[in-house]
């Protein structure tokens, strides 16, 4: 079995790559920065690294694993299309996420024997979305930032809204406005909250929020709220988080097409 070190200071993308390299047969190393991978005792066949590790000289960290005698593969994940030679670094291949279990397989096959992945069944269930936001224009925002997904969106206009689609839609994960008129998402999400007491049930609920102070991570979360994001939104924090929360019985949400892979000479 081939080993992988991830190194990924985000934990849902880490959650995301680690189940698709598992898939593959990796035997799966997390890292969360540079310096934890470089102190481990690098017997890896492969490096995945993301390209915005915080506090960390991606170049430098490169070099210190070459020194140290790692000849394995060094792959860079980068959020956009960037070319190696624009990142003054030779003899890595980089990958722009966000990245299908089949992305991987093409990609790392090329560096070192990898099994083809297993086909992802599509023939479960759409997975069912929620999103609480009284603004329109954020509405259509939103639908666009989300249009190439295989999802079933629902909108509700206030709290109240999302309270009762939450009994008959059932989505698998809701994005609550925190500021909205009638029924705010904090309340919303506590009478959501109160209905699963009696369920047993809990579907992640998103914070969505125009000002974020020092603080308001405390007082969303202490109102039950799981994960929150700060407007303008961004689409990739947005599927990360649709990513991170796809039950298992519903099909993909992302269509099946291939990365753009570049690597250095």
């Amino acid at each position: 079995m081939h080993k992988a070190a991830l190194v990924d200071h985000i934990h849902a993308h880490a959650l995301i790559l680690e189940k698709h390299l598992t898939a593959l047969g990796f035997d799966v190393s997390p890292f969360s920065t540079a310096d934890d991978v470089l102190a481990s005792a690098l017997d890896f066949h492969v490096y995945l690294i993301d390209a915005k590790l915080p506090d960390a000289d991606l170049k430098e960290t490169i070099s210190t694993l070459r020194a140290r005698g790692v000849s394995a593969p060094v792959v860079l994940m980068t959020a956009g299309p960037t070319k190696a030679e624009r990142l003054d670094m030779d003899g890595v291949t980089i990958l722009q996420k966000p990245l299908l279990r089949a992305d991987l397989w093409q990609a790392l096959s090329k560096l070192l024997p990898v099994s083809p992945p297993a086909q992802e069944d599509r023939c479960g269930r759409v997975m069912r979305i929620l999103a609480a936001e009284d603004n329109k224009t954020n509405q259509l925002v939103f639908s666009k930032m989300v249009k190439t997904l295989d999802i079933d969106l629902r909108f509700a206009n206030n709290g109240r809204e999302a309270v009762d689609l939450y009994q008959t839609f059932r989505p698998d994960m809701i994005f609550m406005d925190i500021s909205m008129p009638e029924v705010d998402g904090k309340e919303a999400t506590r009478q959501i909250r109160a209905i699963e007491q009696e369920s047993g049930t809990h579907v992640p609920i998103v914070a969505l929020t125009a000002h974020a102070m020092a603080g308001d991570d405390t007082e969303i979360l202490a109102a039950g709220l799981d994960h929150y994001m700060t407007k303008p939104l961004r689409k990739a924090a947005i599927l990360d988080r649709i990513l991170a929360e796809r039950p298992d019985g519903c099909r993909p949400v992302l269509p099946e097409q291939p990365v753009e892979v570049m690597a250095g000479e």
